[in-house]
């Protein structure tokens, strides 16, 4: 008591104990939550989800700092507290089911994995949410507590666009990570427009990095941190603050989109051979547009079980024309195109959001026609409006995400996908395959993202809403196949063909976590492990993806509540709810 009091003393911000309220959420008598938990929870769980049932246990503290002194102060209490041994052995900080005793809750998507026992959670969302624009450097300055969604607003009407995801509710871990958005092709990942950052070492200690300033003296460690934090930062530092380069978007774009459906019964396998020649020919067409340009797909099934392809096509150059072979996939015909009926013009910041419901719908790939639409702010109300089944985020919709970067769409990869999407436990579970390559392929010695293959970012969304374990189990499994399936894909010429991993998609609590750090961080890892000894030797940081350190998973095995937790990665993911846990 004597310990809260004074760190309440210290800090400027808000620190929030269980002792303080004797409320309970869930199905356990022995989890006393304040409000403020309460609220954390309900926004792992999804908005409004708390009644659906869930046992995860909550953590010790949950702190709110005011500024990064508050963060600072915190981090060295939780250093003092993990050399006394409250944390237990150090030597498992990086194996599966180790207890971490900090954890970071930024802007979105990041909340399952704070709400450990014995814990405590920095929240950095209340206080750290603000963005700042600074157009005439071209940059914009991010708190650790804002979502992506806010950094378009920021943006917006500037003529400027930063390189980051389009998912409105992600947070910046992502983007600290990788962050892969429209700019990919063009300007390369997130981490690649990382200009500086203010961060909190393990030690407590507070730095400000940015690299090639004339006014800040950087050290050989600072420089080797900043390459670590392009790409690997939760394994290294509390983020407080990033600033990122911007782009100029200042001229107009250009978007055509639409969707196939394949009637189940079409050619006896479920449109599954007529699927598969397109999805080659709209590989074949993203191999060959320039980086300018981009093309996205989303392969499901509707309500009815026919499956579907929506396509999107952008231009960052209104005024380049896509080639007639992306023309031909769209429905695009010569009259249209010369009309320029086919497309929407508008600006960056309006880009709609491409789902299979979504899309202009047509009966047959051999007579899709795209609708004419005007420019403005809002647009026509078949390309604005989301998708009318269930939406990750939304209430009661559970989801399981994984996801792999493949160098090649191949022809085993493509029949994976189409083989997964008919035989789903949901007509609600989906792929996305966002269009990469380009600049993002280019490696940068100053950044430590390793999986510089990457031409397609293919990201497996299960979805579901019965809370039941059977339900996740075969959700769950349903993910799992497919992404070990994209795996163990072959290029056409029987060689492997590479891939990896999204570090946001590498936890402690997943299944395989492992193994697939060496997808994630390549070459890369034995230094980022060499830097993580020497900046965190105690282990603070360990709800991280691991850097494949050699830990025996057997020795600390996954708690009940830990493998109930289910990460919500990827630039596509959604807030969603934790299902039943699996049982012993």
């Amino acid at each position: 008591t004597e310990g809260l009091a004074a760190l309440r003393a210290a800090i400027a911000g808000d620190v929030l104990s269980c002792s303080d309220d004797a409320d309970v959420i869930g199905n356990s008598s022995d989890n006393c939550v304040a409000q403020p938990f309460r609220t954390l929870a309900a926004e792992a769980l999804g908005a409004g989800n708390a009644s659906v049932g869930w046992h995860a246990p909550l953590p010790w503290l949950l702190v709110r700092p005011a500024c990064a002194q508050d963060v600072s102060t915190v981090v060295r209490l939780v250093a003092e507290l993990a050399a006394r041994g409250v944390w237990g052995n150090p030597r498992a900080r990086a194996c599966k089911g180790a207890e971490s005793p900090l954890y970071v809750a930024g802007g979105g998507h990041s909340e399952l994995g704070a709400l450990t026992t014995n814990s405590v959670v920095l929240d950095m969302r209340p206080y750290f949410s603000a963005v700042e624009v600074h157009a005439a450097a071209r940059e914009v300055g991010v708190g650790a507590g804002a979502r992506l969604g806010e950094v378009a607003t920021a943006l917006r009407g500037t003529g400027l666009a930063a390189p980051v995801g389009v998912h409105p509710t992600v947070g910046v871990g992502l983007m600290l990570q990788g962050g892969l958005g429209r700019l990919a092709r063009t300007h390369g990942l997130s981490v690649d427009a990382i200009a500086a950052a203010e961060v909190v070492t393990p030690d407590g200690n507070l730095r400000y990095l940015r690299a090639g300033s004339s006014g800040i003296s950087m050290s050989a460690e600072d420089d080797e941190l900043l390459w670590a934090l392009r790409g690997a930062a939760p394994n290294f530092a509390v983020v407080t603050r990033v600033v990122l380069r911007c782009a100029d978007v200042s001229r107009p774009v250009c978007a055509v989109r639409g969707a196939h459906f394949f009637a189940k019964d079409e050619d006896g396998a479920g449109g599954h051979n007529s699927a598969l020649t397109l999805l080659g020919s709209y590989a074949a067409a993203a191999d060959a547009l320039p980086a300018v340009q981009s093309i996205d797909a989303i392969i499901g099934r509707d309500s009815r079980g026919a499956l579907g392809i929506a396509l999107q096509a952008v231009s960052l150059n209104a005024d380049l024309r896509f080639p007639p072979e992306v023309e031909a996939l769209l429905g695009v015909s010569a009259s249209m195109a010369a009309a320029a009926e086919c497309a929407v013009k508008c600006a960056y910041d309006d880009i709609p959001h491409l789902t299979l419901d979504g899309a202009p719908v047509v009966s047959d790939e051999r007579d899709l026609t795209i609708e004419a639409k005007g420019t403005g702010a809002v647009g026509s109300a078949c390309m604005a409006r989301r998708s009318s089944k269930g939406d990750q985020g939304a209430d009661g919709v559970l989801s399981y995400v994984r996801q792999r970067f493949v160098a090649a769409l191949t022809p085993s990869a493509l029949a994976a996908i189409l083989d997964a999407c008919g035989a789903a436990p949901t007509t609600m579970c989906c792929v996305m395959v966002n269009h990469c390559g380009g600049a993002a392929r280019e490696a940068q010695a100053d950044a430590c993202f390793a999986p510089r293959d990457l031409e397609h970012s293919v990201v497996v969304i299960a979805l579901w809403t019965d809370p039941s374990s059977a339900a996740r189990a075969a959700c769950v499994a349903w993910a799992e196949a497919l992404d070990t399936a994209l795996g163990a894909c072959d290029a056409p010429c029987g060689a492997p063909c590479p891939a990896g991993r999204y570090a946001v998609d590498v936890v402690p609590w997943h299944l395989a976590s492992e193994h697939e750090a060496a997808d994630a961080f390549g070459a890369h890892a034995a230094r980022l492990r060499q830097l993580k000894a020497q900046l965190d030797p105690l282990g603070l940081l360990r709800a991280v993806p691991p850097l494949g350190d050699g830990c025996d998973a057997a020795d600390t095995p996954p708690s009940r509540c830990q493998r109930a937790q289910l990460w919500f990665g990827g630039d596509a993911a959604g807030g969603g709810m934790v299902a039943d846990p699996l049982p012993e």
